[in-house]
């Protein structure tokens, strides 16, 4: 495959899949869910996968802190704050729903954490570039979220371990609304 197909295919993948998943952070108690990774479920299988993670050292890596968004888009305008608002949190989710939308049981016990940080858009719904900023046609801006894609070890229903791929809020960047149709069109 040429670097010129591959290019299309990840903005092609990219442009769908960032267009089907919208930034979400749900909380009640202890409960924290952002786009669907959530650190609690009702019958966790804690002690079948404390069986199947002590079969199967070959995941023994993937354990600790997965990601840390580190995108800091600045604007030279205010004194280095950020263009857009964000929300950072960290957490250990336990369920989610990978890139297909399957639900899957995500390894998070004892002695097998996978730490994630997420980076949401805002702390409020409909949050605008420069916020406090005098800015010319500031309407022509919108913060939008950005996604990665990160692995996580899962417990499958057939009692095995696996690697997923989930879509994460890393961070949040300023977007210039055009009348013009976008490349994902």
């Amino acid at each position: 495959m040429n670097a010129m197909a591959i290019f299309t295919f990840t903005s092609i993948f990219l442009c769908a899949f960032s267009s089907s998943f919208a930034a979400s952070l749900f909380r009640t108690g202890n409960e924290i869910c952002v786009n669907n990774l959530c650190n609690s479920t009702a019958n966790y299988p804690e002690a079948d996968i404390l069986k199947a993670v002590s079969k199967n050292s070959s995941f023994s890596s993937m354990f600790g802190t997965i990601i840390q968004p580190t995108i800091k888009l600045r604007s030279r305008f205010m004194d280095n704050a950020n263009m857009c608002p964000t929300t950072t949190l960290t957490y250990t989710p336990r369920i989610g729903k990978n890139i297909n939308g399957e639900e899957k049981t995500i390894v998070n016990i004892d002695g097998y954490t996978q730490f994630i940080t997420v980076e949401l858009c805002g702390y409020v719904k409909d949050a605008k570039c420069f916020e406090n900023a005098v800015v010319p046609d500031q309407d022509d801006f919108e913060c939008q979220t950005h996604y990665v894609i990160i692995r996580l070890v899962v417990y499958n229903s057939n009692g095995e371990l696996d690697i997923e791929h989930f879509p994460l809020p890393a961070g949040c960047y300023c977007s210039y609304k055009s009348d013009q149709r976008s490349s994902c069109d």
